[in-house]
């Protein structure tokens, strides 16, 4: 199960980076580390020039980082293989059903839901959307905004790169090339989804900091 790191520390000149709470680590388990401050990805483990090696809790990475700084925010997802199925007794009848995903990773599963009269009904609800259009967009510069323009009275949108890389995106001009805020990022390995939509001409703008990488998106109308 893949989860990202929050309690880590990052040494720049020896290239280390300690897991706080994982101890031992496995270098197969490690997936991605993005520096988010510098935009740049410092561990990846299908790119050679980009791996390392781990001793106790520690990663020594291949990549040169001493150009960046020891208090620079990392992204780190890792491959928790330990995480383990939790399962709640059953609760009394009429109680509300969830999968519920907690803090440390162990889903919990409760019982079904009660019939709920005289709550909102589905004609209350966005109807379905019946029509896809997919785009690949590539992002031939680095650090370039590029556009897409979605359909009219698109519903749904799905996006993601197609190789691990982040990818900075708004619904403005003028904020990705360049990082400005307001802008969100979709980070490597990563899709981002958005439902409940009623677009009239959106744009959606594009960027990453490598060059070449293609950008899959789904619309529904």
């Amino acid at each position: 199960m893949k989860t990202q790191i929050l309690n880590y520390s990052f040494n720049k000149l020896t290239k280390q980076i300690t897991f706080t709470d994982i101890n031992p680590i496995r270098l197969d388990s490690i997936l991605l580390i993005t520096d988010v401050t510098a935009n740049i990805i410092i561990y990846n483990f299908a790119d050679p020039l980009k791996g390392g090696t781990v001793a106790t809790n520690v990663l020594t990475l291949t990549y040169d980082t001493s150009a960046l700084n020891n208090t620079d925010k990392l992204q780190i997802f890792y491959d928790d293989s330990t995480a383990k199925l939790l399962t709640m007794p059953d609760l009394p009848s009429g109680a509300a059903t969830a999968a519920k995903q907690l803090p440390d990773n162990h889903q919990v599963t409760v019982s079904n839901p009660p019939n709920l009269s005289g709550l909102a009904t589905s004609s209350n609800q966005q109807p379905p959307s019946t029509t896809p259009t997919v785009y690949n967009v590539t992002l031939t510069n680095a650090n370039t905004e590029y556009s897409q323009l979605l359909p009219d009275n698109t519903k749904q949108v799905f996006f993601k790169c197609r190789t691990l890389y982040d990818v900075r995106y708004a619904w403005v001009t003028g904020k990705v090339a360049t990082p400005t805020a307001p802008y969100r990022i979709c980070s490597a390995g990563m899709s981002i989804s958005i439902d409940h939509l009623d677009f009239d001409t959106k744009t959606l703008y594009l960027a990453s900091a490598q060059a070449g990488v293609i950008i899959e998106i789904e619309a529904h109308i």
